[in-house]
């Protein structure tokens, strides 16, 4: 458990104990029986200081879930059992998937997520296409995903010998390795000095991810964790492709301008 969570959360032997149970109870909402772990690193807390718009509000009251929270799943990765929140405000969402393109090597696109990049890079990368429906409803709603659907979508998948994405969605759902970690693979040098912003779903790949830059000529000078772009403009490379949408630069701008040149 982070410092930073003992320092807003009071840690007992009676709280301990009821985590550790936890797992053992049939409950719907195990975060409704905890004092807020994760809250440390919600960022609409973070913003506003009201517990209400925290996970500890969003777990209760699924219109303040619905409407307020980010679904950045930052309070899924702090919290001990690992409960998915983000996805508890709405019905089930289908992904469906449409092969646009056909190559050995495949290209994920995530619709109303990355179309932006991946098209371009697909078609300079030599690479095919499929891209994927549903993803952003799931994080833009809070949607779970229907399960014979993404039993779906992995077994057409299996179908090709490397599939990359660029998405952070695409990444977090279907676990499809990222391009940002393979562009050696494909002689792909970046000359660029500076801020590196890493998504909210991809802090738990950011070690590797640095590494894979530093590989092919990124110099970061500053790693940014703790902006979600949802709520605000990181003064950074951006990593995820919604940076896009606030007019945020992102590596895939650089990646694009690289193979034009």
């Amino acid at each position: 458990m982070k410092l930073k969570t003992l320092s807003t959360v009071k840690i007992t032997p009676k709280l301990l104990l009821n985590l550790i149970q936890l797992p053992f109870k049939k409950v719907e909402k195990p975060c409704i029986y905890c004092p807020g772990i994760c809250i440390s690193v919600c960022p609409t807390f973070i913003n506003t200081g009201n517990l209400s718009l925290s996970p500890l509000g969003y777990s209760r009251y699924e219109d303040l879930g619905r409407n307020n929270c980010l679904k950045c799943w930052r309070c899924v990765s702090e919290c001990p059992l690992s409960y998915p929140l983000p996805e508890s405000y709405a019905s089930e969402v289908k992904l469906t998937l449409e092969v646009l393109k056909k190559r050995e090597t495949v290209l994920l696109s995530a619709r109303n997520l990355d179309e932006k990049y991946s098209y371009g890079l697909s078609e300079l990368l030599g690479t095919g296409l499929i891209l994927i429906n549903g993803l952003v409803e799931r994080y833009d709603e809070g949607r779970p995903v229907n399960p014979s659907s993404l039993k779906r979508i992995l077994r057409a998948l299996k179908n090709y010998r490397k599939v990359y994405t660029i998405s952070p969605e695409s990444h977090h759902t279907l676990s499809v390795p990222l391009l940002i970690e393979n562009l050696s693979g494909f002689s792909i040098r970046l000359n660029y000095n500076g801020p590196i912003h890493i998504p909210c779903l991809l802090l738990n790949r950011e070690e590797k991810i640095i590494q894979a830059l530093i590989s092919i000529g990124v110099r970061p000078t500053k790693i940014i964790r703790d902006q979600c772009l949802k709520m605000e403009e990181p003064d950074g490379l951006s990593l995820c492709p919604r940076a896009s949408m606030r007019n945020v630069k992102t590596i895939f701008d650089e990646i694009l301008a690289s193979l034009s040149y």
